[in-house]
């Protein structure tokens, strides 16, 4: 369920996009693995000494990335120029604020991004959504670079 929704610029009613990339403010990142590598190990040990197993699966604890682990706020830029900022609406003193300076931020950059993009004649437009904290977390985790994305412009019916 989409919780809010705030369009800028001109959109078609219905039309395919491709996800040219995403960006948060605290993306997710993956533990790095090193795995020991057996033959360096027989080189450093004495002779004398039996060289130590290498790790196997059950002995490697790997985090893997959970949905709690995915950003609730970040931005989706697809191509043709459109933006769409995603962020949940968590309750609170800190969101409160948050919300407040969003919209300030939303009034005052969507003009003048506006004009950059046409002195570039470039298309932008933007699009603005406030989702359930854990349906923003499954958006930012299922999309990814290149995927199709189809939007619906309900507001041109």
């Amino acid at each position: 369920e989409i919780k809010k929704m705030r369009l800028w610029g001109r959109h078609e009613n219905v039309k395919l996009y491709a996800l040219a990339g995403k960006a948060a403010s605290a993306e997710p990142r993956r533990e790095a693995v090193e795995i020991e590598n057996p033959e360096k190990n027989e080189k450093s040990l004495p002779p004398a000494q039996p060289a130590t197993s290498p790790a196997t699966p059950a002995s490697v604890d790997v985090k893997a990335l959970e949905l709690e682990d995915m950003p609730s706020s970040f931005r989706l830029m697809l191509d043709d120029g459109l933006v769409i900022s995603v962020k949940s609406d968590k309750q609170g003193t800190l969101s409160g604020l948050y919300s407040i300076a969003h919209s300030i931020n939303w009034y005052i950059s969507q003009p003048l991004l506006t004009v950059w993009y046409a002195i570039k004649s470039r298309p932008y437009g933007a699009l603005n959504l406030v989702l359930d904290e854990k349906d923003a977390r499954a958006l930012y985790w299922s999309i990814y670079e290149g995927n199709g994305v189809l939007i619906y412009n309900p507001q041109n019916h």
